[in-house]
């Protein structure tokens, strides 16, 4: 795994930083959101000195939230730099190669107005995606669905998704909230028409 694009602002407020998967084929993707509660950090993969320094430029983290026990990535090192806590759901606490300070579950509300979406029958017994509700709605996803090929969604490969029916009639719930950009964990995401991306999959 290397280095593959520097810190940057992708929307308002939300910024991003990648490392690529050469095993993969594309970006392992970690977000900084920054909230009127302060700064939130989503499924960070590592990360070098530079956007260390972007990240306390904008202050300490208030909470790292993961959505799924895949991407534990470096939590444990914002937590010990930070003392900040690390959220995942429920499910996946027992499952996560660090120690988890709190869970949520589906339908909680959290710091930073991010509601959880827990979906089942995927990859992660606790795979969750956070819609943060300001402006026109944006959908941090995680594993549920990840970007590749570029201008596509799509599920992990069988091996990860036995039962890509089920998992589909989960995900049908996504439709039923209000987003415009959707955020992947994996690959290249939907900065707009996310919600027609997430459409077109499940009419695929």
């Amino acid at each position: 795994m290397r280095w593959a694009m520097s810190w940057h602002e992708i929307l308002p407020n939300i910024f991003t930083w990648s490392w690529f998967s050469e095993e993969k084929g594309f970006n392992f993707n970690g977000y900084c959101v920054q909230t009127q509660e302060g700064i939130f950090i989503i499924d960070p993969p590592p990360l070098d000195n530079a956007v260390w320094h972007e990240i306390e430029s904008r202050g300490y983290p208030q909470a790292i939230y993961l959505t799924n026990k895949d991407h534990t990535r470096t939590a444990d090192e914002f937590k010990q730099r930070y003392d900040c806590p690390v959220w995942i759901h429920e499910a996946d606490r027992s499952l996560c190669n660090i120690e988890i300070d709190r869970t949520f579950q589906d339908g909680q509300k959290l710091a930073g107005n991010f509601y959880v979406i827990h979906l089942e029958h995927l990859k992660s017994p606790g795979e969750s995606a956070l819609l943060w509700q300001e402006g026109a709605g944006v959908l941090f996803i995680g594993d549920a669905l990840i970007g590749n090929p570029p201008g596509e969604l799509n599920l992990l490969p069988p091996a990860k998704v036995p039962d890509p029916k089920q998992a589909k009639t989960s995900l049908k719930k996504l439709l039923n909230y209000q987003y415009e950009s959707v955020l992947v964990g994996d690959g290249k995401s939907f900065h707009d028409h996310g919600k027609l991306a997430i459409q077109a999959f499940l009419e695929r």
